[in-house]
């Protein structure tokens, strides 16, 4: 790679064999500056205890800690049924299966939004989303009607002053893109009763 970070694709891994090999975390000295255990907590509930996480952050141990479509596509790669659903045809196994599915790009990092298709404000992705949030926002996160704040600031940011809601998007519920549901299908930061 030269001083511009040019030539850091495919062809120039350092260790291109485990690029797209199904459940090896390829990237696992990349990703050593990660604190190998690290914990947090979602919002303060209406009431009890709020919901909370711990483990490594490191992507390899949250992929291989989780039985979730995510880390199944990681170990085993997927062609999906209905591609325009996915937004891509196929995924190949590994690290790689997600990180190289648009480019060629060493560690291109996907939004959930690339593959996660909300189909608009009538999306039906976008509907489930507006529904959990406004069936539950009272209990879960209060201090949202206290702030003033409307169900869309959990995902979308006003431009000239974006709260702190929107600061994380898919994270304010879901944990990464690593491991984005807990081991029962819900999102980590956002648990109904």
């Amino acid at each position: 790679m030269d001083a511009d970070g040019i030539g850091h694709g495919i062809r120039t891994f350092r260790f291109p064999e485990t690029v797209f090999a199904g459940g090896t975390d390829c990237a696992a000295a990349c990703h050593a500056w990660l604190p190998d255990q690290a914990s947090t907590t979602g919002f303060a509930p209406a009431g009890g205890v709020p919901p909370s996480w711990s483990g490594s952050p490191r992507p390899g141990a949250l992929l291989a800690a989780a039985d979730n479509a995510h880390s199944r596509l990681w170990r085993e790669g997927a062609r999906p049924s209905d591609p325009d659903r996915f937004g891509y045809g196929a995924f190949n196994p590994g690290c790689g299966g997600c990180h190289q599915v648009a480019t060629e790009d060493h560690g291109h990092v996907p939004g959930c939004v690339d593959c996660h298709r909300f189909g608009g404000s009538r999306g039906p992705l976008h509907a489930l989303h507006v529904a959990a949030i406004a069936g539950a926002a009272d209990r879960i996160d209060p201090g949202l009607g206290a702030s003033g704040g409307a169900f869309c600031d959990y995902c979308h940011a006003d431009a000239a002053t974006p709260g702190s809601r929107a600061r994380a998007t898919c994270y304010n519920c879901h944990l990464s893109g690593h491991q984005p549901v807990d081991a029962s299908g819900i999102p980590h930061f956002w648990q109904p009763e």
